[in-house]
């Protein structure tokens, strides 16, 4: 019997997927050939020996000391999905003139995407897990060492009130068990606002949550001595909340960082007129990034590790600090900003020279040592690397060249395989 060349072409095409879903290959078409591990490329991708490569320390970790004398008041205000490519003067005017009077960290690095994993990092100073999933941050307990040093439990030790407040409902991610864990005093979800409907698919718009939360500050300071709050927006990951004004041109993730940025303002200028922000350290920062940039894939993929960090004190000037930091480093930083020394907040930078920053959704592990100059972009399921030498600033100006030496480092699976548990 004869077949049609169609019919033939439509069972090889079934033989083909039926091989792809059996096999599971790890082929993306957006990664050079040197980066693949899959089943219809030659044999010679994918066989690279051992990397020789003198792995730097790496820590899960970074440990910070307690709140040495309790002073000012913080607050934390977590912009969802806001990156530090999304404040420029076009998108978020106000933020980016807000950066001459601050302190700014110009490359501040969250480890891995997720909520969960952002919050984890900062807050509990411990590294996330490089896996799909979040389980470090839902393996969370009574018994989890990283809580009791975690940043909400520090300032209650201190004698510092804290409270968290959300746009969305709690229990997504399982805030509203992990989180009072952690530490925090109270903890208010979109579910604790009394007739309040959803403003979008996520929760409150940024112009209602932060009014919101600019009501609940002023509330906790006319009760408590000493406070700390945290608050997470909505507004700015996909799918939007916004208002489209007819006849734009912008895109929704545009209006959606304009609308939080006029939000913030009006938060920062009712904490102005209140006298709030007299005793306040004001830090603005991002669970993760979904900004993308433009140029190499490379790039793109770190912007979405690349985060914003702006931090308003009331006794220090303002200052541009140009070295990397890590969200691990953000609890001590802020402890010490706090503190009767806020002036020596550049002691708790100064030591950390590698970073190890990822993204468990695309298999990607990157790590940069500073002192160095050395640069790793790895697959995370096989940490098959390429290593880069002479590189001062890849967040900004990543190298856009082959890598200079390619090949495995078990070390650095057993680094992961570590935080994975496994």
């Amino acid at each position: 019997r004869r077949y049609s060349a169609a019919k033939i072409a439509t069972y090889i095409c079934l033989a083909a997927g039926l091989l792809i879903i059996v096999f599971r290959p790890e082929y993306e078409v957006s990664q050079p050939d040197w980066m693949q591990k899959n089943l219809f490329l030659p044999a010679s991708v994918g066989t690279h020996e051992t990397l020789g490569y003198d792995m730097p320390d790496l820590v899960a970790s970074i440990p910070s000391q307690p709140l040495d004398t309790p002073g000012h008041n913080l607050l934390v205000i977590y912009l969802e999905g806001v990156s530090a490519l999304s404040i420029h003067a076009d998108s978020m005017p106000f933020l980016h003139a807000l950066k001459a009077e601050a302190l700014t960290f110009d490359r501040y690095i969250g480890p891995q995407l997720l909520t969960s994993r952002g919050l984890y990092a900062s807050l509990t100073s411990h590294m996330p897990g490089f896996a799909f999933g979040d389980t470090r941050w839902a393996a969370l307990n009574v018994d989890s060492p990283e809580r009791r040093t975690a940043l909400p439990r520090a300032m209650s030790d201190a004698g510092y009130h804290s409270s968290f407040l959300q746009a969305a409902p709690l229990a997504f991610m399982q805030k509203d068990r992990i989180l009072p864990l952690l530490g925090f005093d109270e903890v208010y979800g979109l579910e604790h606002v009394p007739g309040q409907e959803f403003d979008g698919f996520w929760g409150q718009s940024d112009v209602n949550f932060l009014a919101r939360l600019g009501n609940h500050i002023l509330e906790t300071d006319a009760a408590q001595a000493r406070w700390f709050i945290a608050g997470l927006t909505v507004g700015t990951h996909a799918p939007y909340i916004v208002d489209r004004p007819a006849g734009t041109t912008k895109t929704d993730r545009q209006l959606a960082l304009a609308a939080a940025d006029r939000a913030l303002e009006s938060l920062l200028k009712q904490l102005d007129s209140s006298g709030v922000l007299n005793n306040t350290v004001i830090a603005i920062t991002a669970d993760e990034s979904r900004e993308y940039s433009a140029g190499t894939k490379l790039a793109l993929d770190m912007a979405l590790n690349w985060l914003p960090l702006i931090i308003l004190h009331p006794d220090l000037p303002p200052e541009n600090y140009s070295g990397y930091v890590s969200s691990l480093s953000l609890a001590g930083l802020l402890k010490t900003l706090v503190g009767s020394e806020p002036e020596s907040w550049k002691d708790d930078l100064r030591d950390q020279s590698v970073f190890a920053f990822g993204n468990g959704f695309s298999s990607k592990f990157f790590l940069f040592d500073s002192d160095r100059e050395e640069f790793l972009t790895c697959r995370s399921t096989t940490m098959l690397c390429g290593l880069y030498r002479g590189v001062k600033d890849p967040l900004a100006h990543p190298p856009e060249m082959s890598p200079e030496a390619l090949g495995y480092l078990p070390d650095l699976k057993r680094f992961v395989d570590e935080l994975e548990g496994s």
